[in-house]
């Protein structure tokens, strides 16, 4: 990663949250009940995000998703999960929060992905501009970087463009998939250069960001 970084790449590291150990989850427990909401919970994952960039300074920051996760993504012999539990506008705006003023004066950037598919209180923040507004509204902050998938949905080539990439103040990335799922990871044509083409535009005709 040094090496990519040091050839001009932008090396960022992505996780799950809450990215848990046994022992985490055991002190988090302890300190706050796992309350999503609570700063207690946020200063742990705030030292540890401290002490990633004190350790690869030269990483470009950290992307982070709040809408998937679970044991279904925890590899045999691991201790180490992920569980679905900032579902919340509250508790997405403290997590973003914390990690932002760790981030900001160590000059990196915090990725917001916001696919959520459904769960909690911010389960249709990806499409939904009203949701939008309601996590992210007011969040504006030099570090923030929001990235949301082009469709509104999964990739599917048949949905409409995605709203929410229309709307908001925070800098934007908009989400293609080269190593497409839904065609067979490839092995099946389907050229969507049109379709791609056609959502860059719009987007960038409406969003500056």
């Amino acid at each position: 990663w040094r090496y990519a970084a040091d050839l001009g790449m932008k090396v960022f590291l992505q996780t799950d949250m809450l990215a848990l150990s046994p022992p985490l989850r055991a002190h988090l427990d302890r300190l706050a009940g796992m309350d999503t909401e609570d700063d207690r919970l946020w200063a742990v994952y705030r030292a540890g995000l401290r002490e990633l960039f004190d350790r690869m300074p030269f990483l470009a920051g950290l992307m982070i998703r709040v809408g998937e996760g679970g044991a279904a993504y925890q590899l045999p012999g691991w201790d180490y999960s992920s569980e679905i539990a900032v579902t919340t506008p509250a508790a997405v705006q403290a997590m973003l929060r914390s990690f932002l003023s760790v981030a900001g004066p160590a000059d990196k950037d915090i990725i917001f992905r916001t696919w959520t598919v459904g769960i909690g209180g911010v389960g249709d923040l990806h499409t939904n501009p009203d949701a939008y507004d309601a996590v992210l509204g007011g969040l504006d902050d030099d570090h923030l970087v929001v990235s949301t998938k082009y469709s509104a949905g999964d990739f599917y080539s048949h949905l409409p463009l995605n709203e929410t990439l229309s709307h908001g103040t925070q800098r934007r990335i908009v989400e293609f998939q080269s190593r497409r799922e839904f065609e067979g990871f490839g092995a099946l044509p389907n050229d969507l250069g049109p379709l791609h083409q056609l959502a860059l535009r719009t987007f960038l005709a409406k969003n500056p960001h």
